[in-house]
């Protein structure tokens, strides 16, 4: 097997475990925190759950390319999106061990929805990085970044908002 995958593959499960401990940690410790659920506290959540996707996420890419000088782009986007989707498969099946130990109905069964949801935001996030990584001019890195997120912000509103 190549170097590079060899590599990526090290990394995704590194950061697939990294990132569910602290998922796992931040849903054990948030009822602490925030004893009342409302709307504010739910977003807050969603919103520490972004803030360590994009940070797992990013430092693996860069990992990835600071260990593998010259990596494929390509490469560096289904690194993103395996972190993704091997992270969701690890959180079920720690929601699954706990449901047969505990016997409570914490899990259900995987969502397509969820799986795709979840792929999209790191797909987005393996986007973004990639084109900090490999485009070496600030202004045309700065420049597809904002045409990037100018055409989801395009897609979302035409297609998903009605």
């Amino acid at each position: 097997m190549n170097k590079e995958f060899q590599v990526a593959i090290r990394a995704i499960t590194i950061a697939a475990i990294i990132l569910q401990v602290l998922f796992v940690g931040l849903a054990i410790v948030w009822p602490m925190i925030a004893p009342e659920q409302n709307t504010f506290w739910n977003s807050l959540l969603v919103g520490l759950n972004l803030f360590l996707l994009w940070l797992v996420v990013t430092s693996t890419l860069r990992s990835i390319n600071r260990i593998v000088p010259g990596v494929n782009g390509g490469l560096l986007l289904m690194s993103g999106l395996g972190i993704g989707v091997l992270s969701l498969m690890l959180q079920y099946g720690i929601f699954y061990m706990l449901k047969m130990t505990k016997n409570t109905d914490l899990v259900q069964a995987p969502k397509q929805d969820e799986l795709f949801f979840f792929m999209g935001i790191c797909f987005v996030v393996s986007f973004l990085a990639m084109i900090k990584l490999k485009v070496k001019s600030n202004f045309w890195g700065n420049v597809l970044e904002v045409l990037f997120i100018g055409a989801l912000a395009f897609f979302f509103f035409n297609y998903w908002v009605k």
